[in-house]
Formats: C-alpha cells, structure tokens, sequence
C-alpha cells in the first residue's frame, strides 16, 4: 500500500494493489478507510472490563492465575466461595 498526502486537494492518497481511493484529511477515520479500501484492519476497540487499566490487569492476573491452580485447596475454597 501507498499513501500520499495531496495537499492542494487536501486529501489522502491511498493506492492498493488493485484500487485507489482517496480521503478528504478532515474525514479520515478507521471507519472511512475500511469502507473505502474494503480491508478489515487488524484494530478493534475493546471495552475494558473494570474501572481502571490496573483493575482490568488484576482481573486478567487472577483469571490466569486461577486457572493454573484451580485443582488447590485454596482454589476450591475460592469456588465455593464464589457460590
């Protein structure tokens, strides 16, 4: 892929290996490109799912973490718990 930044058009060039297509600047998004280009861009928005980035670390720590252990005592204990 190619991109070139016309600038007396005001907009980005994009070239493909089978398409071009070219974005205004003040338009140029994610959503606009794959709907331009029609490529599924590797990017993805993902909602966290505690309050803060280090809750949501804790969170994956400890889901990882139990599942190596969940056959321990404290693991079982944890479980029930958890019930």
């Amino acid at each position: 892929m190619t991109v070139t930044r016309q600038l007396e058009r005001k907009e980005i060039l994009f070239e493909l290996s089978n398409k071009k297509f070219a974005i205004p600047i003040d338009q140029l998004s994610l959503e606009n490109f794959k709907k331009e280009s029609g490529l599924r861009p590797l990017v993805r928005e993902h909602k966290s799912q505690g309050k803060d980035f280090n809750e949501m670390v804790q969170q994956r720590f400890y889901a990882q973490h139990h599942e190596k252990v969940s056959d321990t005592p404290v693991a079982k204990v944890r479980n029930l718990w958890k019930q």
